[in-house]
């Protein structure tokens, strides 16, 4: 059987660049997060951690907007792993 090319000529499943992108953000968004609830909410460096915890939702939030669009059916998408992404 042939590959299944999607968008852009993708082949469909194929890891990206941006995937690994995404999942390393993820981990070191976990990694953050774990950290930062060992620290009081008064430390310095707890302030930065939650900024780097919103520039982490922004790119998560940008993940959600791309994947919305490049779904071939948006509606369906939004109703099963979308609102899940959104969530998350």
């Amino acid at each position: 059987m042939g590959a299944v090319q999607g968008l852009e000529g993708e082949v469909e499943g194929a890891v990206t660049a941006y995937d690994l992108f995404v999942a390393v953000v993820a981990i070191i968004a976990l990694a953050v997060l774990g950290v930062r609830l060992g620290l009081p909410d008064d430390s310095e460096i707890a302030e930065l951690l939650d900024l780097f915890d919103l520039f982490f939702c922004a790119v998560f939030f940008a993940d959600f907007i791309r994947n919305t669009i490049r779904a071939p059916n948006r509606r369906r998408y939004l109703t099963t792993w979308g609102i899940l992404d959104l969530l998350s």
